[in-house]
């Protein structure tokens, strides 16, 4: 997952205000022709861009690769990104306001080419799952040693009395008809 640009545009004149580039996953000889394409690929956008909220679209290579073109706009500015097919567009919009805020933006380019590493909520979404999988088998080897959850709360000496109605008030309720 890589974000390979960064070019920003006038909305009027649709002059290349800036333009960053972080290519190393391409050949050296390749990588010329790859910043052509992509700044084609940014004033093509540029001049067909109709919505100014953050968008992106699909570009397919050679029917292999597959590339993504992210576009926002900010004040009269355009920002235009390319990354390769599964660059995380949530993780690109959170680029684009980085961008939008800091002046060291050749940096943050660098600083965002893996959007698993910039994904906060993706990481908690892996850890609830590992959190819930983990739960999941320590009940099925309680249970696979015999111990029946209505014994276990029973013996338990460290649930209170209404924890202990509520579970089997809950248990009465959830049980089929």
């Amino acid at each position: 997952m890589s974000l390979y640009s960064l070019v920003i545009i006038n909305i009027h004149s649709k002059q290349i205000l800036e333009k960053y580039f972080y290519l190393k996953e391409f050949s050296f000889f390749t990588r010329s022709s790859v910043k052509e394409a992509i700044l084609m690929i940014s004033q093509e956008v540029s001049n067909r861009i109709e919505n100014y909220e953050f968008q992106s679209f699909f570009h397919t290579f050679n029917d292999k690769k597959t590339y993504l073109i992210f576009t926002k706009v900010y004040g009269e500015e355009l920002y235009v990104s390319c990354g390769d097919g599964e660059y995380l567009p949530s993780i690109a919009n959170l680029f684009f306001e980085k961008v939008y805020k800091d002046n060291d933006r050749s940096l943050l380019l660098e600083d965002f080419q893996d959007s698993k590493s910039k994904d906060t909520l993706g990481k908690i979404k892996n850890e609830i799952t590992e959190t819930k999988e983990v739960c999941i088998k320590t009940l099925n080897s309680l249970f696979e040693r015999g111990e029946k959850l209505d014994d276990l709360i029973d013996k338990s000496e460290q649930l209170s009395k209404s924890s202990k109605m509520f579970y089997k008030a809950a248990h009465k309720r959830n049980r089929c008809c």
